[in-house]
């Protein structure tokens, strides 16, 4: 993989930071879970030279949280959507 250039790392930073965030008070779950999992794998992908099992397990659980419906307890988008 090519490594990106400064205003794109910071972008791409940025979007991991925000859907960081997103998921600390369960806002847009899905989305900001699919956006974690995207920076993450891709920046994952670029620093091949600190491979750590705990970056796997983070990856895995982030797949797996894409998949089930974990912004259903405690969560921003539960209380938006029990008012509708």
């Amino acid at each position: 993989m090519q490594p990106v250039e400064p205003g794109s790392g910071r972008l791409l930073l940025l979007l991991a930071v925000l859907s960081a965030l997103a998921l600390l008070v369960g806002f847009c779950t899905r989305a900001a879970t699919a956006l974690a999992l995207a920076t993450f794998a891709y920046l994952f992908a670029l620093d091949v030279s600190t491979y750590s099992n705990h970056l796997v397990l983070m990856l895995h659980l982030l797949a797996t949280a894409q998949v089930v419906d974990w912004g259903n307890w405690g969560s921003v988008d539960r209380l938006l959507h029990e008012r509708s």
